[in-house]
């Protein structure tokens, strides 16, 4: 290789080493902090994708993320947990297998709630989520898609049967 492609070749390289490294520095955070920012007594199982993740109001960047500014599980109204398909633990990395009829699991403070997918859908990253337009208690599961890209949202609704 000659010496005059090198440092150009190097300047072209530095951006995204250096990008490489913040999301190397996000993940070991992922895994250090995850447990303590997660709510006692709290997760979300999905049997089908042999989830079990527990839950936070910190960040999707520490797992699955409760938005607050929607109502718990158990109440009337949509209640919205998000997750990330890629690092950060990547708990809805298999998200897009779910089916209608699958269950979804919500221990909560010391309360069982079991949900049912009854729809998929694709929508673009502005969509706003209106959690009082619905009169059930339902858990919409939000990720981005497709994998690898935060291009649109996948989202997956489900509806509580117990």
């Amino acid at each position: 290789m000659r010496l005059r492609y090198l440092i150009p070749g190097i300047l072209l390289l530095a951006p995204s080493t250096t990008y490489l490294g913040y999301l190397a520095a996000k993940e070991v955070a992922y895994f250090m902090y995850h447990e303590s920012v997660s709510i006692p007594d709290c997760e979300l199982v999905i049997p089908k994708l042999g989830l079990r993740e527990r839950i936070n109001t910190t960040s999707p960047d520490y797992g699955v993320y409760y938005e607050i500014m929607t109502p718990p599980p158990g109440k009337k109204g949509i209640t919205v947990f998000y997750g990330h398909r890629t690092l950060f633990g990547s708990p809805f990395l298999h998200l897009d297998e779910l089916k209608r009829g699958d269950k979804v699991i919500v221990y909560w403070f010391g309360s069982k709630y079991v949900y049912v997918v009854y729809d998929k859908v694709v929508v673009s990253p502005d969509y706003v989520i209106d959690p009082d337009a619905s009169n059930k208690d339902e858990l919409w599961l939000v990720t981005c898609t497709p994998l690898s890209t935060a291009r649109e949202r996948l989202i997956v609704k489900c509806v509580r049967v117990g």
